[in-house]
């Protein structure tokens, strides 16, 4: 249970870990387009480069309008490769609805390229609102969880504690990385440390209005678990209950020989 548990602690941190680059650094963009910067904020760092790859492919395609709404987009052939089958995309203008013949959408959840080279005809520079699925967000995580059930799983109460403590240890690497190449330097970082670790205690004590410090345990309201014997709280099988009631009564039937003598 110990190993599990350190398995899954260690497992926790690196999700925390990639949580916080997921939310502050913004994925790298090959181009500068509405599009893409809007796909950026939105969408998580891998449904990013999905999307980011489809834009590429829709400006390397050609598009030929069929009717009012209905449109072939294809890829040109670059250094003899075999061309890419064309796709059939039907834009409604009315209902800001799009559809293509590859059902990428569909099977992924995000705009395929030829959907994508449809809306930029249609001078279209943003994704539609419909064609985001809150799942591939940023935002997914905030929205509450439930159950096969219908219940809401309740959150880890320790995970705020390690998205802070995440945040200081970030701040306090990028300045031990940079005071340790030189003596000077670490000496008064470490001074610094000393003077802020005294500061800390003092603004506590002020805060809990001189009684010390809090227990972590009584801090987070962890129930104290009672002492004893753990043998004594386990509840009996139902072979061990035939041996005692075997037992209990060889032991009377002993008993009551020893009288009759």
């Amino acid at each position: 249970m110990e190993q599990f548990d350190r398995v899954l602690e260690q497992n926790r941190e690196k999700e925390i870990k990639s949580e916080y680059a997921m939310r502050s650094k913004l994925p790298r963009l090959k181009f500068k387009m509405p599009i893409l910067c809007e796909a950026s904020n939105l969408y998580t760092p891998k449904l990013f480069e999905l999307f980011q790859a489809e834009v590429e492919l829709f400006m390397l395609s050609h598009i030929e309008c069929l009717d009012g709404n209905t449109y072939t987009v294809g890829k040109f052939a670059i250094d003899n490769e075999t061309p890419c089958k064309s796709r059939q995309v039907v834009w409604n203008r009315e209902d800001q609805m799009i559809s293509c013949s590859c059902k990428k959408f569909e099977r992924v959840g995000i705009l395929c390229w030829h959907a994508l080279k449809v809306l930029d005809r249609e001078d279209i520079k943003v994704i539609p609102p419909r064609y985001i699925l809150n799942r591939w967000t940023k935002a997914a995580k905030d929205v509450a969880v439930v159950d096969i059930e219908g219940r809401r799983v309740i959150k880890d109460p320790m995970l705020d504690v390690r998205n802070r403590k995440a945040d200081m240890v970030r701040i306090g690497d990028s300045i031990f990385d940079e005071a340790a190449y030189n003596e000077e330097d670490t000496h008064f970082v470490r001074n610094m440390l000393l003077e802020m670790r005294q500061k800390y205690q003092q603004y506590k004590e002020k805060r809990n209005g001189g009684e010390g410090n809090p227990t972590t345990e009584h801090s987070l309201h962890l129930k104290k678990k009672n002492g004893g014997d753990r043998r004594s709280q386990r509840i009996p099988s139902c072979i061990e209950k035939k041996k005692r009631a075997k037992k209990a009564k060889n032991k009377t039937i002993s008993n009551s020989q020893d009288l009759i003598r």
